[in-house]
């Protein structure tokens, strides 16, 4: 049984199913990464979403982007922008929060303007690419 990673409820409904082989083929002409590897033994990507928070997920959960991934993206000029049009989305989606925990936060931009808006701000970044190394947020 599926459960939401935030909450363990399985109050969670199926989005979508996304064949390992379409993600390799998109990343390839999107971004010339081949993300083979790091799919490897995974046939598809569930999306869910949890019925309790909204909050929208993939499985399974070790297929996270490596060391190995990020190192790459990270030299595409635009991936670690300043900013982004989703982060304005999420300003707006987050304004009647009085803080935010963000996983993945990167160089940390998205957290700095939320910061500036007034916000309490924590980060985490799970991969330690040099780039990502720099960030410290509390």
């Amino acid at each position: 049984m599926i459960r939401s990673p935030l909450t363990g409820s399985d109050n969670v409904t199926l989005i979508e199913r996304i064949p390992s082989e379409r993600l390799i083929a998109r990343w390839q002409s999107c971004f010339s990464i081949d993300i083979t590897d790091e799919l490897r033994n995974v046939l598809e990507i569930l999306k869910y979403r949890c019925n309790d928070t909204r909050l929208i997920y993939f499985t399974p959960l070790h297929a996270a982007g490596s060391e190995r991934l990020y190192g790459q993206l990270q030299l595409i000029p635009w991936y670690y922008q300043k900013d982004k049009w989703e982060y304005r989305i999420a300003s707006l989606e987050l304004r009647r929060c009085r803080s935010i925990f963000e996983v993945g936060c990167g160089t940390g931009e998205f957290l700095k303007i939320a910061g500036r808006d007034g916000h309490e701000v924590v980060g985490t970044e799970l991969n330690s690419c040099p780039q990502l190394k720099r960030v410290t947020l509390a």
